[in-house]
């Protein structure tokens, strides 16, 4: 049989789209799980308030993964940058998470229902060893009666006193902020922002209350006349 010219143009037309749908088939049909890999999730539970971080213990994990670590007193997450600084370490370093306190808190800051807490990461001869990026911290927070969770916030306190705010959000319990070191950390309650808010709601009430008397006493007025 003897192919002419266009017959063969419209024979490789036909077999080129049939490769296409085949192959668009096999990519439509491949696993996800094929295509990426899942993050690895690593969790290193403590029940005191210290966790010990022995020099091999991050040995071999890949950055990316999540790794966290929960003590008695809240939990910290660490970044891929703070993964790939303690997978090298060549001594043992603890991470303490102290419990909320008011000691050491100004006589203000006691007035507002503030607390206290600390966290460290220290080598084994007592030195603070730096933290190599960006980690989550998780503190379980119980909210006083009226305390509206959106506005608590923390301050990490610097040596020198000085107080700097720490992006802050409520979820789940706990209170959660980013940091790049450690240090000691302040908790400021939000009592003022519902006090703010009863004041001008009572304030509110009591201009209705005066309108609603006002009108009362013209309407007696104008019956009596």
């Amino acid at each position: 049989m003897t192919i002419t010219m266009p017959n063969a143009v419209h024979l490789l037309s036909i077999t080129s789209v049939l490769i296409l749908a085949m192959a668009a088939l096999c990519i439509a049909f491949v696993p996800e799980s094929d295509a990426e890999d899942p993050v690895e999730s690593y969790v290193y539970e403590s029940s005191n308030e210290s966790f010990p971080i022995r020099a091999n213990t991050l040995f071999g994990i890949d950055p990316a993964s999540h790794v966290q670590i929960v003590t008695m007193n809240g939990a910290i997450s660490l970044s891929s940058d703070a993964i790939s600084d303690l997978r090298t370490i060549s001594s043992d370093v603890t991470l303490t998470m102290s419990g909320l306190t008011t000691e050491d808190l100004t006589p203000a800051q006691a007035d507002k229902g503030c607390k206290m807490f600390s966290i460290t990461l220290r080598n084994s001869d007592g030195t603070d060893h730096p933290l190599g990026g960006m980690v989550t911290v998780s503190l379980p927070y119980e909210p006083g009666y009226l305390e509206i969770t959106s506005g608590i916030s923390v301050k990490h306190v610097a040596s020198d006193g000085t107080l700097t705010d720490m992006p802050t959000h409520y979820e789940e319990g706990c209170i959660v902020f980013e940091t790049d070191h450690f240090s000691e950390f302040i908790i400021v309650p939000a009592y003022e922002t519902y006090a703010d808010l009863l004041l001008i709601s009572l304030s509110i009430l009591t201009l209705l209350a005066v309108g609603v008397l006002v009108l009362f006493l013209l309407r007696m007025r104008k019956i009596h006349t």
